[in-house]
């Protein structure tokens, strides 16, 4: 029996209709939603294989957000076909992110495109409260995006990526995170950490001395590690990127592994620098660095350059802050302090302003014990440093018994530098060293002063003398001053005094102590 033209009319609009809704579906766009900062990424499916997915494909893409915010970064291989995208959208908003494939064929990876709807962070984590790291406007400080100061106050783990079981690191994390660090420093896989990797997980699927294959299995690890560490609001800085696992890859090499090492963790707070312990490398520094810059180009960039070096990268638009070593001198405590004030000093004369750390002094162990550890921390804050970073030798190397040194007493001592620091408004402080009258011929006794800009505030450090002399003149009008014991955190009132040329301010005993000066406005 024939349908009636009304029903064959109706049937072939519902399935006009359906084609239609059909269509429009297979061209939406789909929203995705997350907070501010909180770590965001798509996989997508290549519909094609590659011999090498780290040099046969580039994948890019465009992020565009509200106020006409946006840059380009590149997405990396995840193992078989599979890539991924990722970020840490900055600002609140309707995000846009966009995919180009330098194989216009691959309909996986290329004009892939979606949007993210960002809302508000409301978070205790001031990673997520404040935001990822930069440069302040004046170049003295690390803060955070919203412009909160960041200490840094930083623990060496260098071997962890090779050697650390889940829960060894979540251990360690906690611990660190609780003391009031802000800093993990870690080398991806180093050449004397590998030959006895407890992990067991070889970084390159590349046979070595090749390095342009990395093992996404590893990194998949590191990834755990270092979200953990970022979700107790810790920093971590990956070092080496140009000598990992020896010294040193062609330049060529070095710029796809950086490349895959700044795309994979764009969207984590981290910090990369191209050396670990490095003399001056221009080529590989420089394919390093380039390869970061386009890979994630709002991370930050340093250098863990070797001791002694100078600040030959300093006017390098691509280097984010100075990093210096004082070292460890063979146990020597004269050349320990003389290099954590020298080389803090001549940092801070340069110009343009950068940001300093010292990245490695003395550590716990073999060459020092803690008294030197929180004596070349205090040396390098009052010498111009806005940051520190310490180090126990079973923990850098991750030896088997590590959990039994996480407390040693090291770790309490600069947990406390972080803690004194923090009670006071530490980033007005500024190296003031020829206000000591005193200064002993004995670099082992070098003594440090800071004072803020308007001479309310003054800090000093006396390490084993029994008095400081400060010429006080053009300070407040009068200061109240402090003892501190740096090593337990207990105070003594001081006196009392009236500025003049030449001021001496016994100290308790002839143990290291802490001055702390405070005037009518401090």
């Amino acid at each position: 029996m024939p349908r009636p033209p009304l029903a064959c009319f109706w049937s072939v609009c519902l399935a006009a209709a359906s084609l239609c809704c059909t269509t429009v579906r297979s061209f939406a766009v789909r929203e995705e939603r997350v907070s501010c900062w909180q770590r965001w990424q798509r996989a997508l499916t290549s519909s094609r294989h590659y011999v090498n997915p780290c040099t046969d494909v580039t994948l890019r893409v465009l992020f565009e957000g509200p106020d006409g915010q946006g840059w380009q970064a590149l997405g990396f291989w995840d193992g078989a076909d599979r890539y991924l995208i990722r970020c840490a959208f900055p600002t609140p908003g309707r995000w846009r992110w966009t995919t180009t494939c330098s194989d216009e064929s691959n309909r996986g990876l290329h004009r892939q495109s979606g949007v993210v709807i960002v809302k508000p962070a409301r978070s205790s984590n001031p990673l997520l409260r404040h935001g990822y790291l930069k440069v302040s406007p004046d170049g003295r400080l690390l803060v955070h995006t919203d412009g909160t100061p960041f200490l840094w106050i930083g623990d060496t783990c260098w071997a962890a990526p090779v050697h650390t079981t889940a829960q060894e690191w979540k251990t360690y994390v906690a611990n660190r995170a609780a003391k009031g660090y802000s800093v993990l420093q870690l080398s991806i896989a180093p050449d004397w950490a590998l030959q006895h990797s407890r992990l067991a997980i070889p970084p390159f699927l590349s046979q070595l001395p090749d390095i342009t294959r990395p093992n996404p299995r590893f990194f998949q690890e590191l990834d755990r590690r270092i979200a953990e560490a970022n979700d107790r609001g810790l920093v971590v800085m990956m070092v080496g990127l140009m000598e990992t696992p020896y010294r040193y890859p062609p330049p060529e090499q070095v710029a796809v592994f950086s490349r895959y090492v700044a795309a994979r963790y764009s969207s984590y707070a981290v910090i990369f620098s191209p050396s670990f312990d490095s003399g001056i490398k221009e080529a590989v520094t420089l394919a390093a660095a380039q390869a970061i810059r386009e890979a994630s180009p709002r991370s930050l960039i340093t250098m863990h350059m070797g001791g002694g070096i100078g600040p030959h990268f300093h006017s390098a638009d691509w280097l984010s802050f100075d990093m210096y070593q004082s070292g460890h001198a063979g146990g020597d405590r004269a050349r320990q302090s003389a290099r954590a004030t020298s080389m803090a000093a001549d940092l801070y004369a340069l110009r343009p302003r950068k940001p300093i750390i010292n990245g490695e002094a003395i550590y716990e162990g073999t060459c020092g014990g803690s008294y030197d550890v929180r004596r070349t921390a205090w040396l390098s804050f009052l010498s111009g440093a806005v940051g520190y970073t310490a180090g126990i030798d079973q923990v850098y190397e991750w030896a088997p018994d590590v959990l039994n040194w996480l407390d040693a007493p090291s770790s309490g001592q600069i947990a406390l530098v972080g803690k004194i620091l923090r009670a006071i408004p530490w980033t007005r402080l500024q190296p003031a060293p020829k206000r000591i009258l005193n200064q002993p011929d004995d670099h082992a006794r070098l003594m440090a002063v800071a004072f803020s800009a308007d001479k309310s505030l003054g800090l000093a450090y006396l390490p084993e003398n029994d008095a400081i002399e400060l010429d006080l003149s053009g300070s407040a009008p009068k200061y109240e001053s402090l003892w501190v014991n740096p090593c337990t955190g207990e105070w003594l009132d001081g006196p009392a005094v009236r500025p003049s040329e030449r001021v001496r301010f016994a100290a308790p005993n002839a143990k290291d102590w802490l001055l702390v000066l405070a005037g009518p406005r401090s």
